[in-house]
């Protein structure tokens, strides 16, 4: 089940979110697009609700994509959990990835 998100719309609506909260790109999720911090930030809300523990890729982004993206994502979640049920991690192939694993997959498709 996969959430429901319009991506082109994604980057606009991080950087609006991140403008209302006065956030600024940290340094990780500058490396990243929002796609990408959305998928992250997706599993980790299901390993929260699951009480799992987050990896430290998961845990950083959190951090640093702040209150106002994460609830955002939070929102979107819950939405496909309502409307599907959720029933296992939402992006399997991002559940325990590292940054240098992001960096790998990342040049692996340009080269």
């Amino acid at each position: 089940m996969q959430i429901n998100i319009n991506e082109g719309m994604l980057d606009f609506v991080f950087n609006r979110l991140r403008m209302q909260e006065g956030k600024t790109l940290g340094r990780t999720t500058s490396k990243l697009d929002s796609l990408t911090i959305f998928k992250v930030l997706a599993n980790a809300k299901y390993k929260q609700d699951c009480g799992m523990q987050l990896t430290d890729l998961e845990k950083t982004v959190k951090e640093e994509a702040g209150f106002y993206i994460y609830t955002y994502v939070s929102q979107k979640y819950e939405e496909a959990k309502l409307n599907g049920g959720i029933t296992s991690i939402v992006y399997p192939a991002f559940s325990n990835i590292t940054l240098n694993d992001l960096y790998k997959m990342k040049n692996h498709y340009i080269a």
